[in-house]
């Protein structure tokens, strides 16, 4: 497996794989900073909380129903 750092560093550029696993890795971690504001706003570390079980049991419904 490729070490990105040492790739970034020796200015090579990514696999096209390697790419599409960096960008899922943004837009999972930005949403889910997203969804963490709204939640804190909603109903502050209680709402954040239940906001993590919520979106732990849905993802893992819709794992169960594939």
């Amino acid at each position: 497996m490729i070490n990105l750092r040492q790739a970034a560093v020796a200015g090579t550029s990514l696999p096209p794989i390697a790419r599409e696993a960096v960008r899922k890795a943004r837009y999972v971690l930005a949403a889910f900073v997203v969804d963490a504001m709204r939640l804190y706003r909603l109903g502050g570390i209680l709402g954040i909380l239940l906001g993590v079980f919520a979106s732990i049991v849905a993802a893992q419904t819709r794992r169960v129903g594939r």
